[in-house]
């Protein structure tokens, strides 16, 4: 016995599914064993093989053969499963590779035997070579319609040789089963809305592919209820859902596809509005933060600035002119449900600073001590302050003292305020340089003349300076060589006269 591939020989199925996805496919069957004709002779096939051996390959050989020259010879096989299952049949053909056995015009037939019935086909005229020639079955021809999977899978099949001028050698058989595959059912479940809040009416789309119609349908809303419409509606308290849509086909397949509805508790949001700053001076620049809580998304905000302008920007910014302003700040969330809280903006009119600097003594000698005070009118606290004493120092107190040598400083006084603004004032000082005293006159540079106001004796005055840094005021004036009192005498230790005012 040869070694050959036992295929799907003799017949070709296309399928044709009731559905928009159904495909037409074949498939081949070849023999798999002996039917109830066994008339043919078989050439080459080998010892001990049995009829069918010697046409069932799927290559094939014209070594081995089957063959017959007289009149009405039967020979039949069973063929191979063609493992279908709900596929629809639409041909069944019969393939023979023969050609007549002689010379002469040897005629054969194709044979199907259903019920011990047999059923031939048309008559084949054969050629002198080998050449395939086939015959197409769109019905069963022993019951007259459609072929069934059950039928294919028994199927009983070979040839016979004519009535006359009967004769042929064969060397392959095969059917080829033309099917149509069984459309499937795909499930799109969707759903709009998805989510929301309590009560939230959705409407449901059973969208199918494939499948053999007609279709039933069946929705789990997974709340009790369900629906066998296609595309229903329905209305959900809160929670979550995984909805269910099943799909079954004519033939009974299913699908199921899902979506999920969330459904949210109502509840309403509570606006808690804030700002930053909240007071200042114009223009003044503000940042705002719309918080809150509760409600059901998406929101929808709205500042109302209470200038005449507004924001629908969560937390926006605005720039205000002088005034006081209750802002207000409203959310309102997916159902309608809104909130409205206030945050207070106050704005002061900018005033602009204006320095007032004074200084006690403006002139002196030196080293001269000096007490500033720095006063300001207007502008907006708090303020800063700066004294420039034009001698490479200064200071940022408000009311410094300050000691100068000798010169002329023009000292300035800037102040600022909390927004920035500027005034400055100014004011001289001047400082002379220090008298100088000797030893000419043993250690006394005795008088120095200065104007005192309300001085009693009047102007000019006269100080004892004993060149140690102590200088007395004396109480009376001189006038000539003596004293203007005559109780009045100069002090021991001089030359006893009086000169300018001074005692010698």
């Amino acid at each position: 016995m040869k070694n050959k591939h036992l295929f799907l020989t003799s017949f070709v199925v296309l399928f044709v599914l009731t559905s928009s996805v159904a495909f037409a496919d074949t498939l081949t069957i070849r023999p798999d064993g002996q039917g109830a004709y066994t008339q043919f002779v078989n050439v080459g096939c080998g010892s001990g093989s049995s009829e069918w051996q010697c046409v069932d390959e799927v290559n094939v050989s014209t070594s081995d053969y089957l063959y017959k020259r007289n009149n009405n010879r039967r020979e039949s096989f069973t063929f191979s499963n063609t493992g279908l299952t709900d596929e629809e049949i639409n041909s069944v053909a019969l393939y023979y590779y023969a050609y007549r056995y002689n010379s002469k015009n040897y005629k054969m037939q194709p044979l199907i035997r259903a019920s011990s019935t047999n059923y031939y086909g048309s008559v084949i005229n054969l050629g002198s070579s080998y050449a395939y020639s086939s015959q197409v079955y769109s019905t069963n021809p022993a019951t007259g319609s459609a072929w069934t999977i059950s039928e294919v899978n028994a199927l009983e099949a070979g040839m016979r040789t004519y009535t006359s001028n009967g004769g042929a050698r064969v060397a392959q058989v095969y059917a080829v089963v033309d099917y149509t595959a069984d459309s499937q059912p795909v499930a799109d479940a969707s759903a709009d809305p998805t989510s929301g809040v309590e009560d939230l009416f959705v409407e449901f789309t059973g969208d199918v592919i494939g499948g053999d119609a007609p279709l039933e349908y069946f929705w789990d809303f997974k709340d009790g209820t369900n629906s066998t419409l296609q595309n229903p509606n329905h209305t959900f308290s809160s929670g979550t859902y995984n909805v269910t849509f099943t799909v079954t086909d004519n033939d009974l397949d299913q699908d199921t596809d899902n979506v999920v509805i969330v459904v949210s508790e109502d509840t309403s949001p509570i606006a808690n509005p804030s700002a930053v700053p909240t007071s200042g001076f114009a223009p003044l620049f503000v940042n705002f933060t719309g918080d809150f809580t509760g409600g059901n998304g998406p929101f929808e905000f709205f500042w109302d600035f209470k200038d005449g302008t507004n924001s629908t920007v969560q937390n926006p910014s605005h720039t205000f002119s002088a005034g006081t302003y209750n802002v207000s700040f409203t959310v309102t969330d997916d159902d309608s449900d809104s909130d409205t809280g206030y945050v207070f903006i106050t704005v002061t009119a900018d005033s602009q600073p204006v320095a007032d600097a004074s200084a006690v003594p403006t002139s002196g000698t030196a080293p001269l001590f000096v007490a500033f005070t720095g006063d300001v009118t207007g502008g907006n606290s708090p303020f800063e302050y700066f004294w420039n004493f034009k001698d490479g120092t200064n200071s940022t107190m408000q009311n410094p003292n300050h000691t100068f040598s000798a010169g002329v400083y023009n000292v300035t006084f800037t102040v600022t305020d909390n927004d920035l603004d500027q005034d400055t004032d100014s004011v001289v000082i001047t400082v002379n340089e220090a008298d100088s005293c000797s030893d000419s006159d043993g250690g006394y540079n005795i008088f120095v003349e200065g104007n005192v106001t309300g001085y009693k004796y009047g102007s000019p005055y006269f100080y004892w300076d004993d060149c140690l840094g102590n200088t007395t005021l004396l109480e009376y004036a001189c006038s000539g060589t003596q004293p203007v009192n005559s109780t009045f005498s100069c002090v021991t230790n001089t030359t006893s006269y009086c000169w300018l005012g001074a005692c010698y």
